[in-house]
């Protein structure tokens, strides 16, 4: 199947869906270049998920796209994670939920009797274990579940009665377990009971489904793959090229539970674990080990065959690619997806890349290795989510450029929202579409991602290296501090082979049964597939499975280079010691070494040197630079490099003796050639922008009014614009106490009908004329309510449909409402519901400037003609959403000048360059260079820049802050 790859964001549907919005938003997106589009129903979507009506808008959506040769891409639930559809699995099936194992372990001293509330679950194990000196004597345990009963935790008084002679009932409700129980006399007892509860306030759902129930997960398919089949399948395979799973894991995370776990044990283990529970999260001797491992194990087995190898079955008959990304247990389980994917780039450019994280999903290079190996035709990469509405064209190209660096040649957006009106703009933001202002430009970071993208899939990375995952390592040392400390550092490791330029693969250890010794010349090379490897480290790894044994042992006789860091693999996992392979460490085979992780890297680089070699004066790596290096068809030797920092660089770069001294501008990315090494020309100018600029706002301004003065049952505070049980418990409100109930049953305290009033206070200065509109967003204020703007009502019906910012936007003029000086906004809002209230700023908006003087107010005065560019509060503009030109006159520009710069570390807008009127172009990132279309006069010559913005002063009332890496108020 041919694949575009590229930019393709989830499309959050989140609103009403309205078919000419849906066809205008496609439109857009083909008119930037985005190549596809996933629809991903979420939160805030007013259609019936999974109904008719809404499978006919996503059949519209397909339509629109076929048109533009766009390709569709379908997300698996609604909104995440997958596997739930929607809630309807558990609602037809209640005995699909899932559970978690819930742990409760006392110690108890000998005679003493001990009453405990438990859960309410089911008791799978519950024992009664003695002590010696506080050690636990796990071989004489004794089996205390006949102490568990039933209990209610709470009491209820409620007035009422079956006559009139009384009127006072007392009940209790909220079952759970009860443990009582008098430990035997003469010593002290540790108690581990195990119950099995069901999985409660889980997001959206309340419960969620058993991933390891295949039961379940058929259901889960019946109801989502099966009805996009009826109402799509035509489209299988042609305009829809796959479907998104997202987010699920055996689950909990941390310690994966379902009531087929002790079959699944039984299965993959051979053995049963309910008497070695204790060991899932402390040492019960040498059978620890094997017991975390055999777990683990089966939790991995297990999902993979519920539901990684139907979802992969399933797309297989169908025409469609498996695609998505999850908190993978092992990388073995991307054998069976079609298109791997991860979850990172979360950051802002300046901040040190998350290259590798610890954590799987969040590692590229694990995803791109799996991809490598199980040939799959790419890596994805679900990226930018809580970067939040700051974001730039500088920051996603950044990430790309790194992410590119681990293998990574898709970008999956997260996301382009349908809708961003009220609430609906905090849904993990950013979204970099509609109405962010730099949008009209977002072609350049299309086309950016096809190259990059491109360049990655074409890339044949020289790896000699192969690192073998200590997974099972992370699974033995179990839970906390031990299992975290030795991924950080296998992360770590990682990181630094990326920093002085040496590849490497990393293998899941199942993979190794496959490995083979082969020779080049004298030379012992290690056969994985189709690569050929010098060298294989053991990172960390205190253990190794058995079909891992006799090819590396193989290997390392045969005189290969086996390296080890830190540890051995000599840890019994129940398959028996591994003497033989841990006796390849005894020092007779001197190719088969334990290294102290910090000499390892010498080594390394020693065993597996860098084809291109990158120096600075003082002959040492420059940090900050990583690259992607390899043969292309197109190119043949090939180097991208990236500058990850917010400081140039400057370096000597080396390749088969051709040295070229390099610089690279702050977050500057280069591709280079053995024949196209040579530093790049400087600009024949450099324009500053330091000092002020003739101001030309091209969008509307803003004055946020975000922070009210709110009264509420006798009550005032000072609130922010969030929903008003958020108002009322952040304000510190004492709120009337109203009940409902039912008979025999926990009274609940009910949310009280709010009458709330909120003002706020703005100064008008006296020369401003120009028109003034406040702007409300659709769903800003949940109630009823009426406002009033110095005494003048306003309702629901004085707004009109207006676009400001987005085409969404409500206005009302109030130009004739306001008075010079201090002015008075007042809202009267009622609401029963708790998430009702004034839940985002209103806007003031019109051609004005914007200040805080020095009455504490804001200030909307006439518009600053000068200011500084790299300080939009001081020229009057600190919400301002949208497009802004500053001009200046300069007098060193040559007539000769064919290219200008502009090197400033604080410029990270999409910047449009005219000089004299003449168009020099639209940069977005670092370096902004721009070459003139036209010779510059002699004398002076009028400089333009237009800036677009994002949308952080405008929702969030916030900047920038480069110096600490956050956002800070205005």
């Amino acid at each position: 199947m041919s694949l575009q790859f590229g930019i393709q964001p989830f499309w959050f549907w989140n609103g009403d869906m309205n078919d000419d919005e849906i066809c205008r938003q496609i439109r857009e997106m083909h008119d930037k270049g985005v190549r596809g589009f996933f629809i991903h129903p979420r939160q805030g979507l007013s259609l019936p998920y999974l109904s008719k009506p809404f499978f006919d808008k996503a059949a519209l959506a397909v339509e629109e796209a076929k048109k533009y040769g766009m390709e569709v891409w379908l997300y698996d639930e609604y909104p995440y994670p997958s596997g739930a559809a929607g809630g309807l699995v558990t609602l037809e099936h209640p005995e699909y939920a899932a559970y978690y194992l819930d742990k409760t372990c006392l110690t108890v001293k000998g005679g003493e009797t001990v009453e405990k509330n438990l859960v309410w679950g089911r008791i799978v194990s519950a024992m009664a274990y003695p002590t010696v000196n506080g050690e636990c004597q796990f071989g004489r345990g004794m089996d205390i579940s006949e102490y568990i009963g039933v209990s209610r935790r709470d009491e209820i008084f409620q007035r009422t009665g079956l006559t009139g002679f009384n009127r006072k009932r007392y009940f209790t409700a909220n079952s759970c377990r009860l443990l009582s129980w008098t430990a035997p006399a003469g010593r002290d007892y540790k108690v581990y009971i195990y119950l099995e509860a069901p999985v409660q306030n889980f997001k959206y759902f309340g419960n969620f489904v058993d991933p390891l129930n295949p039961d379940a997960i058929a259901c889960y398919m019946k109801h989502t793959h099966e009805a996009y089949k009826k109402y799509l399948g035509h489209e299988f395979g042609k305009t829809i090229k796959g479907i998104f799973t997202d987010e699920v894991t055996a689950y909990p995370n941390h310690l994966p539970w379902s009531p087929l776990m002790p079959e699944l044990v039984k299965r993959y283990g051979e053995f049963d674990i309910l008497p070695y529970l204790p060991a899932l999260t402390e040492d019960m001797g040498e059978v620890t080990a094997k017991v975390r491992y055999h777990y683990w194990n089966a939790a991995t087995e297990g999902f993979i065959e519920s539901y990684d190898k139907p979802m992969y079955a399933w797309c297989e008959a169908n025409g469609l690619l498996y695609t998505g990304e999850k908190p993978i247990l092992r990388s073995k389980q991307l054998a069976h997806v079609h298109i791997p994917g991860i979850d990172t780039g979360h950051q802002k450019a300046g901040d040190k890349p998350h290259l590798p994280e610890a954590i799987y999903r969040g590692n590229g290079k694990i995803a791109s290795s799996a991809a490598h190996f199980y040939e799959k035709p790419g890596v994805l990469c679900e990226a930018f989510h809580s970067i939040g509405w700051g974001i730039t064209m500088q920051d996603i190209k950044w990430t790309m450029d790194w992410l590119a660096a681990s293998g990574v040649n898709w970008f999956v957006i997260h996301g382009y929202f349908y809708a961003t009106d009220g609430l609906k703009k905090h849904d993990a933001p950013p979204s970099p579409f509609l109405p962010m202002p730099w949008w009209k430009h977002a072609g350049q970071i299309s086309a950016y991602a096809d190259y990059v993208g491109k360049l990655v899939s074409t890339i044949r990375p020289d790896v000699k290296l192969l690192l073998v995952d200590p997974v099972t390592t992370f699974w033995t040392k179990g839970e906390g501090r031990n299992s975290d400390s030795v991924r950080k550092a296998f992360a770590r490791l990682q990181s630094k082979l990326f920093e002085r330029g040496i590849d490497f693969y990393i293998a899941d250890p199942a993979l190794m049964a496959e490995g083979k010794t082969e020779f080049n010349g004298n030379t012992p090379i290690f056969a994985l597939k189709n690569d050929r490897f010098t060298a294989v480290l053991l990172p960390f790894m205190t253990n190794i499975e058995p079909g891992a044994i006799e090819p590396l042992a193989t290997f390392a006789k045969a005189g290969g280079n086996l390296l080890a860091v830190e540890d051995v693999p000599a840890e019994d996992i129940g398959f028996g010691k591994p003497e033989v392979f841990t006796s390849l460490f005894d020092g007779n085979l001197p190719n088969c070494r334990l290294l102290p992780a910090e000499n390892a890297m010498n080594e390394l680089e020693k065993l597996s040197p860098p084809a291109w070699s990158i120096r600075t004066d003082e002959g040492t790596s420059p940090e900050g630079l990583i690259r992607l290096s390899g043969v292309s068809d197109e190119l043949g030797p090939c180097l991208f490099l990236i500058n990850t920092t917010d400081k140039e660089k400057a370096f000597t770069l080396t390749y088969q003796g051709k040295t070229e001294r390099i610089q690279m501008a702050p977050f500057a990315s280069r591709l280079f050639t053995p024949e196209h090494m040579a530093n790049e020309p400087a600009a024949d100018y450099t324009l500053s922008i330091d000092g002020d600029f003739t101001i030309t706002p091209k969008s509307p301004n803003a004055l946020r009014l975000g922070d009210w003065e709110m009264t509420a049952f006798d009550q005032t505070a000072k609130v922010d614009s969030v929903p008003i049980l958020d108002q009322l418990s952040e304000g510190g409100f004492s709120l009337p106490v109203t009940m409902s109930e039912a008979f025999g049953y926990s009274k609940k305290l009910e949310f009280p009908n709010v009458q709330a009033m909120y003002k706020t206070r703005f100064y008008k200065d006296s020369k401003l004329t120009s028109p003034v509109h406040l702007v409300i967003e659709p769903g800003a204020l949940e109630g009823k309510w009426t406002l009033l703007v110095n005494g003048h009502r306003f309702a629901k019906d004085n707004f009109q449909t207006t676009h400001f910012y987005h085409n969404t936007n409500l206005a009302a003029e109030i130009t004739h409402t306001l008075r010079d000086g201090e002015n008075e906004l007042i809202l009267a809002l009622e609401t029963d519901k708790f998430y009702g209230g004034l839940r985002n700023p209103l806007y003031l908006m019109g051609d004005f400037a914007v200040f805080r003087r020095e009455t504490g107010l804001w200030h909307l005065e006439p518009m600053v003609k000068t200011g500084p560019v790299k300080n939009l509060a001081a020229c009057g503009l600190p919400f301002f959403a949208g497009t802004v030109e500053f001009t200046k006159t300069v007098t060193d520009l040559p007539v000769s000048a064919q290219t200008m710069a502009i090197s400033d570390p604080d410029l990270e807008s999409c910047v449009t360059v005219s000089v004299n009127g003449h168009a020099a172009g639209t940069q977005a990132w670092s370096p902004y260079r721009f070459h003139l279309s036209a010779p510059a006069s002699p004398g002076e010559n009028t400089v333009s820049l237009t800036l677009e913005t994002t949308l952080l002063g405008l929702f969030e009332g916030q900047y920038y802050d480069k110096n600490s890496g956050t956002y800070r108020p205005v």
